[in-house]
């Protein structure tokens, strides 16, 4: 039977069922019932046709997809050797196991109607389940927990303190034990006291001992009262700190990663671990991704969108920043140390510090921190003198050792003896000797000749306050000769001017093919060329880690250079081994010393300039810090041919924290740096 045709108002055919069409001869329609699903069989041969289950030839559709046609690009299995010989595979790591399935993770639904602290808090929930966390030992699941405890979804647990009565038996909850059963009885004490029995006591010492106790009682139960207020007040104090966290990230979750990655990265020490450099900024990413692809907070979806490309910043840029400073300070920076020395701590100002003012000391307060302070140290002092008179025996002597034993007690010589010969452990006759064992209370109780008499300004320091090793026997020291070989910079240049200032990494080169002749082509033969631009965001708040640039002078001379920090670009020589790990974008902090020529030759003068015809070259000091590029600032810049040159020699051994992430990257903080200009 053929079906029914009609004509629609517009005169478009359709067919209305039933009744249904005839079967056309020879075909045979399998019911629904016995019908028995058969997917297409994987044949090895390329070339060979599809078919599925039944043997039938598959149709192509006449719809194409983007992926059809694309190789399929299969994994392979990661392999390890063994010390045996014998092949392992090795496991993926956890994100690689994450991102496998990871976009599917989007059937879950959020209503909008729901406050989004409740939506928040369910995401969190929904993203920890099905996902593969490790053991405890691989620290997945702490830095999860960091991260909700910095967005507000946790809090800082609080313990209340709880005093034990006094004499009672301790409290159940400190000495529960699960073996101990209901039936048990109460354990006495170790020390306890036997129990008095009260004889001829009379009625009136009964009263008066009543009262002592309820007196005692009511002590301890005020006392208890004032710990459960402050308990209180510390839970209620944490709960309000939960509560703007939690609100400071629904509102911007852009400024909230930021401050994630920089201040709050490096005060809680998540920045020295490698690991934490690491997987921190992947799990920050996958739970924001989550977030976006279920549409947890609509609201704030701009923001949000912001807020990963900051992660993925910091994905790049925070483990890239210990490779900087292991790096960093490079040899041609320390050998520019070596030449010209290291700044005076003085004139090295990091951050503003407030003035020392005598009204400070002027109050009962301090009069009383002073005297709290010098009865501490008289009192130590007083101790090393009764330790320092402590008589130990002596040792058996041979009898064929000739020993002065007036000479090992530390008998001091008298001035007017006709012996000036020194001993071999005295180097001047204005010190004392030690007495070995801690004989003398003007030494420190050692082997040895005594400290000379100065300030504690006249000893070399390192960044962290450490004495340097002046000894000698410390490793060799960079030199310039290494990588130049014999050169006239030591003479031709002196320290000038410095500058404290953030510059952003713009660009380098590695050393160029064929060498330029000259003294610029000696060293742009052999290091590299890094180009730094000023950075462009500081803050005017006090002790805050990006400032505006400034010169300063290390003689305390005037400072009069065309030289402008705030706007003219720099040009940075540096090894090219420490130049291959830098990062356009970043941006570092620093004190930049210039060294300047002592005479300009005619020969460079004539290079259409009015500024210093060869340029300066410095020191400093890299530390460990948010992504950003080295920054300096310094004083007069020279030419040489018409380029102008600083190098960036940066030195010292301490890293320092980092500083605050901006749109454009991280910041890195150094100290000190040398630069040599032309």
């Amino acid at each position: 039977m053929a079906a029914n045709v009609e004509i629609d108002e517009r005169g478009v055919p359709y067919y209305r069922f039933p009744p249904f069409p005839d079967t056309p001869p020879g075909v045979q329609i399998v019911p629904f019932d016995q019908f028995k699903p058969s997917g297409i069989v994987m044949d090895m041969d390329p070339d060979a046709l599809e078919v599925d289950g039944l043997g039938i030839r598959t149709v192509r559709l006449k719809a194409k997809h983007n992926n059809e046609g694309t190789p399929v690009v299969k994994k392979k299995a990661k392999k390890v050797k063994l010390p045996t010989g014998e092949q392992i595979t090795r496991r993926s790591p956890w994100w690689e196991e994450w991102a496998e399935g990871e976009d599917l993770r989007s059937n879950h639904f959020y209503n909008a109607m729901m406050p989004r602290e409740d939506r928040l808090e369910k995401a969190s929930q929904d993203f920890h389940k099905g996902r593969n966390w490790g053991t405890p030992e691989n620290g997945l699941q702490a830095m999860y927990d960091q991260f909700r405890l910095y967005i507000g979804l946790i809090g800082n647990p609080t313990v209340p303190f709880r005093k034990r009565p006094r004499g009672g038996p301790p409290a159940v909850d400190d000495e529960y034990d699960s073996d101990s059963g209901p039936e048990d009885p109460p354990e006495e004490p170790i020390n306890a006291e036997p129990e008095k029995t009260e004889v001829g006591i009379v009625e009136g010492a009964k009263d008066a001992r009543a009262i002592n106790e309820k007196i005692q009682s009511q002590v301890e139960e005020s006392e208890m009262f004032v710990l459960d207020e402050k308990y209180h007040q510390r839970v209620q104090a944490e709960l309000e700190a939960k509560e703007a966290r939690l609100e400071a990230f629904l509102d911007d979750p852009e400024v909230a990663m930021k401050i994630f990655f920089s201040s709050y990265f490096f005060e809680k020490g998540l920045a020295w671990a490698d690991q934490k450099l690491r997987d921190v900024p992947l799990l920050a990413s996958f739970f924001l991704r989550f977030m976006q692809r279920n549409r947890v907070l609509p609201e704030t979806s701009r923001s949000l969108a912001r807020a990963i490309e900051v992660v993925d910043k910091a994905k790049m840029e925070l483990p890239m920043t210990k490779k900087i400073t292991q790096k960093l300070p490079d040899y041609f920076g320390k050998a520019c140390r070596e030449l010209w020395g290291e700044r005076e701590p003085a004139n090295v100002w990091l951050a503003p510090l407030e003035p020392y003012s005598e009204d400070e000391d002027s109050d009962e307060e301090g009069l009383r921190r002073r005297q709290t302070k010098r009865a501490k140290i008289e009192e130590v002092t007083d101790a090393n003198e009764v330790a320092s008179v402590q008589v130990f025996p002596e040792p058996p002597q041979d009898a064929s050792m000739e020993v002065d034993n007036e000479n090992l007690k530390g008998t001091p010589t008298d001035a007017t003896s006709n012996n000036d010969t020194s001993s071999a452990w005295q180097a001047s006759g204005d010190q004392e000797m030690s007495t070995g064992w801690g004989g003398s209370d003007k030494d420190k109780g050692g082997w040895g000749i005594l400290d000379p008499p100065g300030e504690d300004g006249d000893t070399p320091r390192d960044a962290l306050g450490q004495p340097l090793d002046l000894s000698g026997w410390s490793d060799e020291q960079p030199s310039l000769l290494v990588l130049f070989g014999p050169t006239t910079i030591p003479l031709t240049h002196r320290v000038g001017i410095a500058e404290l200032s953030t510059r952003k990494i713009v660009s380098w080169s590695m050393p160029p093919q064929p060498v330029p002749s000259g003294l610029v082509g000696c060293l742009r033969g052999v290091l590299a060329e890094v180009v730094l631009a000023p950075w462009d965001e500081y803050s005017e708040a006090k002790g805050a880690s990006v400032v505006a640039p400034c010169l300063v002078s290390p003689d305390g001379e005037e400072v009069i250079t065309t030289h402008n920090p705030s706007t003219d670009m720099i040009r940075v020589l540096m090894h090219p081994t420490a130049a291959a790990v830098l990062h356009a974008g970043m941006g570092i902090q620093g004190l930049w010393v210039q060294a300047v020529p002592r005479v300009v030759r005619d020969s460079e003068s004539k290079c259409g300039t009015n500024e210093s015809a060869s340029g300066s070259r410095g020191k400093g000091r890299g530390g460990d810090g948010g992504n950003g590029a080295h920054n300096g600032r310094g004083g007069k810049k020279g030419r040489v041919g018409g380029r102008r040159y600083w190098s960036f020699l940066v030195h010292g051994e301490s890293p320092t924290r980092g500083s605050v992430l901006l749109d454009r990257g991280c910041m890195m903080k150094c100290t000190q740096n040398f630069l040599f200009g032309f």
